[in-house]
Order: C-alpha cells, then sequence, then structure tokens
C-alpha cells in the first residue's frame, strides 16, 4: 500500500506497524436507497449483497451482520532504510563545504562596521578558532543585543565549550547556548538571515546528548525547515549536484534528529524526501 505523504494528515499510517482494510462495494442510507454514500457521510457504511430484495429495507437486511476487515501488516521501513545513502549524502556534502572554506587574510584591514564585524567573526568560527570566535561575538552580542546571527553565532560558540568542559560546566554552558540560539531564532523568523541562524541551534541541538536535553526534536524541525527555505531559494539549481546534495543533507539530518527523538512518522517522510531528490522521474 502506498500512502501520499505529501497529505500530512495520511502519514501517521506510514509507520503504523498494522492497518485494518475494509472492502466497501457501497452504502446504505435512508436518503438514496442504496446507492453510494458521500464521503463526508455520518452514515453507517454496509457492503451491498447481490439479491437484496426491494421490499426488504437494507438497514434491517444488513445491520445484523459483522463485517471483519482484512488485517495486514505493515512494512518495517526502519530496518529497510537505505542508510548507506544517507552516509553517502553526509560524505558528499561535507566534500562540498570543504571546498567553500576561504582562508583568513592576514592583511585584511580591520573591520569598521557592524556587518563587516560579523563577516570576519564568522570566518573566524569557520576557520575553527571557537576561542577567539567566541570572544568576537561576546563583543558583537554586547554591541547589539538583538543581532540575531551575533546571538546565534556565540551560543554555537558557548555549547562548543561546553564540549569540552567537564559534566557541571558543560551543563550550565550548552542551557546558556540555548538562551542565545532560542533568541536568535525569534528575531531572525522570516528574514533572510533565517537559515543561518537556524544552522547554527541545529547543529548544537543534534549535537547534544538527547537523553540530557532532549533537543533532537528541535533539531529534526530545524533541519526540515531549512531545507524548505533552501530548496524555495532563488539561486536553487535543481540540476546542480552542490545544491541536489546539500537539500538532500538537510532532509537527512532532520529524518537521524527525528529518529533519535522517537519522532518515526517525521523521520521516514524526511528520509523519504532525501531519496526523491535523486529518483530519475
Amino acid at each position: 500500500m502506498r500512502i501520499p505523504l505529501a497529505k500530512k494528515e495520511l502519514q501517521k499510517f506510514y509507520t503504523s506497524k498494522v492497518t485494518w482494510h475494509y472492502v466497501v462495494a457501497g452504502g446504505f442510507s435512508e436518503w438514496d436507497k442504496g446507492g453510494f454514500l458521500p464521503s463526508d457521510s455520518d452514515e453507517k457504511i454496509y457492503d451491498l449483497l447481490d439479491g437484496c430484495s426491494a421490499q426488504v429495507p437494507q438497514s434491517q437486511q444488513l445491520s445484523s451482520r459483522t463485517f471483519f476487515p482484512v488485517e495486514v501488516k505493515m512494512k518495517d521501513e526502519v530496518s529497510s532504510q537505505n542508510l548507506d545513502f544517507e552516509n553517502a549524502v553526509k560524505e558528499r556534502y561535507n566534500e562540498f563545504q570543504k571546498q567553500k572554506i576561504i582562508p583568513l587574510d592576514k592583511a585584511q584591514k580591520e573591520p569598521v562596521s557592524f556587518s563587516e564585524k560579523i563577516e570576519y567573526a564568522v570566518c573566524v568560527f569557520e576557520q575553527g578558532e571557537y576561542k577567539k570566535a567566541e570572544k568576537l561575538f561576546s563583543e558583537l552580542v554586547a554591541e547589539q543585543e538583538n543581532s540575531a546571527l551575533a546571538n546565534a553565532y556565540y551560543g554555537s560558540c558557548l555549547a562548543i565549550r561546553g564540549g569540552n568542559s567537564n559534566v557541571f560546566a558543560a551543563m550550565k554552558l550548552v542551557k546558556q547556548a540555548f538562551v542565545c540560539l532560542d533568541k536568535a531564532v525569534f528575531l531572525c523568523a522570516g528574514s533572510e538571515d533565517e537559515m543561518e541562524v537556524l544552522l547554527n541551534r541545529a547543529n548544537v541541538a543534534s549535537s547534544v546528548p538527547e537523553s540530557v536535553f532532549k533537543k533532537s526534536a528541535v533539531a529534526g524541525a530545524d533541519f526540515e525547515r531549512i531545507a524548505e527555505l533552501y530548496k524555495s531559494c532563488a539561486n536553487f539549481d535543481k540540476d546542480s549536484d552542490e545544491k541536489k546534495t546539500t537539500l538532500a543533507y538537510y532532509y537527512v539530518c532532520a529524518a537521524e534528529n527525528f529518529r533519535k527523538a522517537g519522532c518515526e512518522t517525521d523521520a521516514k517522510r524526511n528520509a523519504w524526501y532525501a531519496e526523491k531528490i535523486f529518483q530519475k522521474k
């Protein structure tokens, strides 16, 4: 049985272990005397029997009958998911990302405007100089406390420092990180910075222990939103291998995190979206 994933109201069937199917040939209602019922009718549906006497109302002939559904065990998609495909997408995505890293220009002039400072700090962050980046973003947040990008990257820096700290310090730093990240997401809603801000929160949410922080569902929702924003960009080229890989990567990350959170329907939907990108039409 194929479940149309585009219809969210049907997605719950996609993760059902068992479904029950009734074969409906027709229906009874006092208004149409055996004609087919409209789909929005509240009337009970009966199978029509051959040779029903027109003298005896169908309701009397059929009301005492019990109709047994056919039980169907649904295919266990989790065990058959192509994890090799998901790993291949992540590897290919990382290859493209390595090509994009721009070395820091040591001769670059000191940034003056706030936007120049943000751009420079992001470049420092992408080079992996997280201690220096944290200091820069801390200063930027102090300068403009409602800067979504400054808060987002500062939150990421705090979480990275937390990952290298003892348990008690890590707990405190990660909590501080999410204060900044959640604020950033709130501030950037609908803006051109939304995708970049969401990537920061999604990456942090997917990296912290689910058993402690319960953030995998947040990461899943963020990555799915990122994918939707990415494919709606004006420069998105559906024939570009890099663009398709990047889009698939976001859906794969969404699927992985929804899986960790126990959200099987959301996980399978995003895994299906990722695989569909490379299917030949």
